[in-house]
C-alpha cells in the first residue's frame, strides 16, 4: 500500500508514512493502526474485526455504514460516500456538498473525481466514468471484466453465472438491477411520492383529491410519469385546497392559480372534469388577461428607469379603476400592459422617448393601437415630447424583411406577408387571419377569401453584401 509523498500520520507525525487506515478524517501509519484498532468482537455481526479502541459503540467499519443514518439526510443503509468526525454522508448527500469542477473529458461542470482506476489523473463526471468501463459481451452491462477458464473476459454475474430476481414480482432481474425490477421501483417511488405530499394537505379533503388524481395519473399515463410530474401537479392541488367550493366559476381565485394548469389538455382540468367540475371558458379567458396584466406590471415595476416607470404605474392606476367601475375591459389594458412594458424596453435602449416609440411601431406594428392612449397621456398629463409617429408601411415592411431573413420562420414570414399587403396593395387584414400561400417563381401568391395577391419574395427586396 502507498501513499502520496509528503502524506503524515496524525498520531505519531512521520512524514511519507504508509497509510493503512481512515478513521473519522483523521490518518493512521501502520503501527498506529495496530495500537489504536485492537482485534474486537463486533457488537452488530459478532465477527472479530479491528474496531478503534476509543469507540463509545464496539461496531466495525462494515456494520457501522450499514446501521448508521446519514447526518445529513437520516435514510440509512445507502452507499456511503464519506465518513467524517460529525458523522457519515450517502453517496446523494456527499455530491450535493462537494464543489462542481470541470469535467476533463466532456468539459461540462458537474461533480467529478480523479478516475485513477482507468489510468487517469485528471477529474472526470460519474457519466463518462460509467462510458469508459467496458460492455460485458453477455449481459451487455458496462462492468469491469474477468477473465474467464475460456479465456473471454465477463462480468462476475455472468462468470459466476449468478441470477438476481424482483423481490416483489420475482421476475428475472438485468443489467445492474439485484433487488427489485425498475416497474416496481417505479411503484414505490409513486406511493411514496404520493403518501409524502398527502401528508402536506391540511384538510382530509385535499388529500383524498390529491391521492384520487394520482391513481388516476398512474392508470392513464403510465406509472413512469406519474411518479415523475406528480410532485409538479401537487402545487396545483395544494393551491386550491383551501378555495371555497364553486372557486371555478370566480374570477378573483383563478386569476391567482397558474394557467398552465387550466388548459384543457393538462391532465389536473381533466380530472376534475372527470369529477363533474365544469369549467367556463369565458371566465378562464378574463381571469388569463388578469393574471397577464398582474405579470406585466411586475416587470415594469423591476425596471430600472424610474421616471418613466412612474409614469407607467400612475397610468395603469388610472385604468384599473375604469375596470373597476365596468368603463373598461380588462382584455384592453392587457394589450395596454403589454405595449408599454414592450415601450419602457426599448427606452433602455435608446433613452429618449420618440426614438423609443419610433423604434417599437418599426419592429411591431400591431403595437400602435394599445400604445396610442399612453402616448397621449405622456404628453398631454406628464408634459413628455413624444407623440405618435405618422404611419410608414415603407419602414414597417424593411423592418419585417430584415427579421425574416435574420430568422426565417413561419411567424415571421407571416409579419412579411401582412406588411407587404399594406404597403404593396394597400390592404389590411386582421393578423389572425387564414392565408394560403403558394410560391410562384420569384414571388409569393397569397390567398385571401376568393382573392389572389401576388408578393415578391423578401430575399428579392434586400441586396445582401458580398
Amino acid at each position: 500500500m502507498t501513499s502520496p509523498p509528503g502524506t503524515i500520520c496524525d498520531y505519531c507525525g512521520r512524514v511519507d508514512a504508509v497509510i493503512h487506515r481512515r478513521h473519522k478524517d483523521e490518518r493512521y501509519c501502520g503501527q498506529c493502526y495496530h495500537w489504536y484498532f485492537p482485534p474486537t468482537e463486533c457488537e452488530n455481526c459478532h465477527e472479530t474485526k479491528r474496531i478503534h479502541r476509543n469507540d463509545k459503540r464496539k461496531i466495525c467499519k462494515t456494520c457501522f455504514t450499514k446501521i448508521t443514518p446519514c447526518c445529513r439526510c437520516g435514510r440509512v443503509g445507502l452507499p456511503i460516500s464519506k465518513v467524517t468526525a460529525s458523522g457519515i454522508f450517502c453517496r446523494a448527500c456527499y455530491n450535493s456538498l462537494k464543489e462542481p469542477g470541470y469535467c476533463f473529458l466532456c468539459k461540462t461542470k458537474k461533480v467529478v473525481s480523479r478516475g485513477l482506476s482507468f489510468g487517469i489523473n485528471k477529474p472526470i463526471c460519474d457519466i463518462c466514468r460509467s462510458r469508459l468501463r467496458p460492455k460485458c459481451p453477455q449481459c451487455g452491462t458496462r462492468r469491469k471484466l474477468y477473465k474467464t477458464d475460456t479465456g473471454n473476459h465477463l462480468c462476475y454475474r455472468c462468470k459466476k453465472g449468478l441470477k438476481f430476481y424482483c423481490q416483489v414480482c420475482n421476475a428475472l432481474l438485468f443489467g445492474k438491477d439485484k433487488t427489485i425490477c425498475k416497474e416496481c421501483s417505479l411503484k414505490r417511488l409513486n406511493e411514496h411520492r404520493k403518501h409524502f405530499n398527502m401528508a402536506d394537505f391540511k384538510t382530509d379533503e385535499g388529500q383524498i383529491l390529491y391521492g384520487e388524481f394520482v391513481c388516476w395519473l398512474e392508470k392513464t399515463s403510465g406509472v413512469l410519469k406519474s411518479a415523475v410530474k406528480q410532485n409538479h401537479y401537487f402545487i396545483f392541488f395544494k393551491a386550491i385546497e383551501l378555495l371555497p367550493e364553486h372557486w371555478y366559476s370566480d374570477v378573483n381565485y383563478l386569476s391567482k392559480i397558474d394557467g398552465g394548469y387550466l388548459r384543457k389538455s393538462s391532465k389536473p382540468r381533466k380530472f376534475l372534469e372527470l369529477k363533474g367540475i365544469v369549467f367556463d371558458e369565458a371566465i378562464l379567458t378574463e381571469a388569463m388577461d388578469f393574471r397577464t396584466v398582474q405579470s406585466n406590471k411586475l416587470s415594469i415595476e423591476q425596471l430600472k428607469s424610474p421616471l418613466m416607470r412612474s409614469y407607467a404605474l400612475n397610468y395603469l392606476q388610472m385604468r384599473d379603476k375604469e375596470v373597476a367601475t365596468g368603463a373598461l375591459k380588462i382584455r384592453t389594458v392587457r394589450y395596454e400592459t403589454t405595449a408599454i412594458l414592450a415601450l419602457l424596453e426599448q427606452y433602455k435602449l435608446y433613452r429618449n422617448p420618440q426614438r423609443s416609440l419610433d423604434s417599437l411601431l418599426k419592429q411591431t406594428p400591431g403595437h400602435r393601437a394599445p400604445i396610442f392612449k399612453f402616448v397621449n397621456y405622456l404628453r398631454n398629463k406628464e408634459a413628455v415630447e413624444i407623440c405618435m409617429p405618422v404611419k410608414n408601411s415603407e419602414d414597417t415592411l424593411v423592418m419585417a424583411v430584415k427579421r425574416y431573413l435574420a430568422t426565417p420562420n413561419e411567424k415571421n414570414l407571416r409579419l412579411y406577408l401582412f406588411a407587404a399587403l399594406e404597403h404593396f396593395h394597400q390592404a389590411s387584414f386582421p393578423r389572425n387571419s387564414h392565408i394560403k400561400t403558394e410560391e410562384k417563381g420569384d414571388g409569393i401568391d397569397l390567398l385571401f377569401k376568393g382573392f389572389t395577391y401576388w408578393l415578391p419574395s423578401p430575399a428579392r427586396l434586400i441586396k445582401r453584401k458580398n
